[in-house]
């Protein structure tokens, strides 16, 4: 184990990767363990204002830093195209590796089935590519159908020894564009509108923990799907008598007792990381190093 970390890992997190009874849910912050420079959440305005020639500081003025909103007004315009490309070449940047980042090379070490994706890039199966690793990928819900049909478990199972894990990228990505969350208009249909993603992420919980990493849970579609899902598995649970169920987990960033008590409530525990946020990379390699260990 090549990293030291000052956090207390909880029995229930380690016993559900030891069982592979553990599913990834995994943010953008995780793909800045590639590089610093990927123009991510924040940072998208900064880089369209690029494509387009005007001043970031007017763009966040008229879009309330939003670029949702601001990609619903390119979605009407002649380009749009050329600005989802652009981001493309930025975000999945070709001059990069996925070995650069520890963190997404002990990803592929851990055994799990189901990996879920907010993000665009491809830095998960880049990861998984270029260490020979097959990886089951799900872009877009008639996928799942696909998947389904050619023998691929994407289903909760717990007695199934695991082969090649699937990721689910609940918010599209760049291979094909209509399948990108990025537009207000796209995402609030996300958020309105059930999706298999949300019947496979259901069925999973049933039986198995999720661990979050990258993710600060602010996301509104990510905090609604998961309250609806949470208060079902609480009735099944309820009805059927079962006392008890499965734990789910966040690494923080920083330490928010307040964030914290509510994550709690819905039934996530937060992991805090080495209180210097210079530190955090390396708690977050430690963990992953912690989880795979413990599979062996």
């Amino acid at each position: 184990m090549s990293s030291t970390i000052n956090f207390t890992m909880p029995d229930d997190l380690i016993n559900a990767a030891r069982n592979r009874e553990l599913i990834l849910f995994i943010g953008a912050g995780l793909s800045k363990n590639i590089s610093s420079d990927l123009p991510l959440g924040g940072q998208l305005i900064g880089q369209i204002a690029k494509v387009i020639g005007m001043d970031e500081r007017i763009l966040s003025i008229h879009t309330g830093g939003d670029y949702q909103i601001l990609a619903e007004y390119l979605l009407h315009t002649d380009i749009y195209n050329i600005v989802i490309q652009e981001l493309e070449s930025a975000i999945n940047n070709r001059m990069m590796s996925a070995a650069s980042s520890r963190s997404h090379n002990l990803l592929v070490e851990l055994e799990t089935e189901l990996i879920f994706t907010t993000n665009w890039d491809f830095w998960i199966e880049k990861a998984f590519s270029e260490n020979n690793k097959h990886l089951n990928i799900i872009r877009k819900p008639s996928d799942l159908i696909d998947r389904v049909g050619s023998g691929i478990n994407v289903y909760s199972n717990k007695n199934r020894q695991i082969s090649h894990p699937t990721l689910i990228k609940y918010h599209g990505d760049f291979s094909d564009p209509s399948t990108l969350i990025f537009s207000i208009g796209s995402y609030l249909d996300r958020v309105i509108e059930e999706s298999p993603y949300d019947i496979v992420l259901g069925n999973a919980l049933l039986s198995k923990s999720v661990l979050f990493l990258g993710y600060s849970f602010s996301d509104l579609n990510l905090r609604l799907i998961w309250y609806k899902l949470l208060r079902h598995r609480r009735k099944i649970y309820e009805t059927g008598g079962r006392r008890e169920m499965p734990k789910s987990f966040i690494f923080a960033t920083s330490q928010n007792p307040i964030s914290e008590a509510w994550l709690k409530r819905i039934g996530i525990h937060t992991i805090h990381p080495d209180p210097d946020p210079r530190k955090t990379g390396v708690a977050l390699e430690g963990l992953l190093d912690l989880l795979v260990e413990a599979q062996k």
